[in-house]
């Protein structure tokens, strides 16, 4: 757990990730942020609908999901988290569904011999 949790939901991601594996996502709250459920949002650009995941929490006090690797393909991929709380209302967000986070998808390189 970092010591400074520097946004309401702070997600570490990179900003290139590796097409064909799987996707490993962590987040976590503020403590203020009165979080009951986390969602992951994600979906390649020229897809209108993005797909949700709840994240699971884990005994370190981060949340995380893990995208398939046949969901990673493309040249990026548009993300957004939304903390929830009891009543299923959003108490913050890291990204929104009209102003996604991008994460650029590295082609994966296969070798042939």
């Amino acid at each position: 757990m970092p010591a400074h949790i520097p946004e309401p939901v702070y997600c570490p991601m990179p900003e290139e990730i590796q097409a064909g594996a799987d996707l490993f996502v962590r987040c976590v709250t503020q403590p203020a942020v009165r979080a009951k459920t986390l969602v992951f949002y994600f979906r390649p650009p020229q897809s209108p609908v993005y797909n949700a995941v709840i994240m699971d929490p884990t005994k370190r006090g981060w949340s995380r999901a893990v995208i398939t690797a046949n969901k990673v393909s493309g040249k990026s991929l548009q993300y957004y988290v939304e903390a929830r709380d009891g009543r299923d209302t959003v108490a913050a967000s890291n990204g929104t569904a009209g102003s996604p986070n991008v994460a650029a998808i590295a082609s994966s390189t296969v070798s042939s011999r």
